[in-house]
């Protein structure tokens, strides 16, 4: 089973992988091969609308991990983990409008939501929907009472999650994003 950081790759065994040796072209959603040494997704106050129509043109990565007021305001980001039938409509309308792979970036839950049922539930339905890969940034995202900046840290990271996600769904590639030292 293969668990894989942004930038470079390290499977959930703690063996490393040389990058320069590993196949660079993985799998995506069955038919499609993308190069992923480096994985990115645009950032609220960090990317404008240039970087997310590039962004867009190289890979469609549904951002549902960012934790921002304004973000939540527009009824994006990490709220619709608490909407994964949302979401799975979602990338059904995305992957009906383009032949690049649909993939999500998420973080292992909300609030008070349940990191096991709940992702569970959340990636079960996007899984469905047909995507082959998650980036996960192994926290919680906190919606009230912590700031963007402070959820980059705070919950602690769970990475025995992330490995029981891998482990349970080995046809999906987990891919760590964020909070990497």
């Amino acid at each position: 089973m293969e668990f894989r950081a942004e930038v470079g790759y390290t499977d959930l065994m703690n063996n490393k992988h040389d990058t320069a040796q590993h196949d660079r072209a993985q799998p995506d959603n069955g038919n499609q091969s993308i190069d992923r040494r480096l994985c990115v997704a645009p950032m609220m106050d960090w990317t404008d609308r240039h970087c997310r129509l590039f962004h867009r043109l190289i890979a469609i990565n549904l951002n549902i991990g960012c934790p921002s007021d304004r973000v939540q305001s527009g009824r994006f980001g990490a709220c619709l983990m608490a909407e994964p039938a949302l979401v799975a409509e979602c990338v059904t309308a995305m992957r009906g409008a383009t032949d690049l792979p649909v993939t999500i970036k998420c973080r292992i839950g909300i609030d008070d939501m349940d990191p096991e049922a709940g992702l569970d539930d959340f990636v079960s339905h996007i899984a469905g929907a047909g995507v082959g890969v998650v980036y996960l940034h192994a926290r919680k995202a906190w919606l009230k009472g912590l700031s963007p900046k402070e959820n980059r840290d705070i919950p602690p990271l769970d990475y025995d999650r992330a490995r029981r996600l891998a482990a349970a769904r080995p046809q999906l590639q987990v891919i760590l994003n964020g909070g990497l030292s």
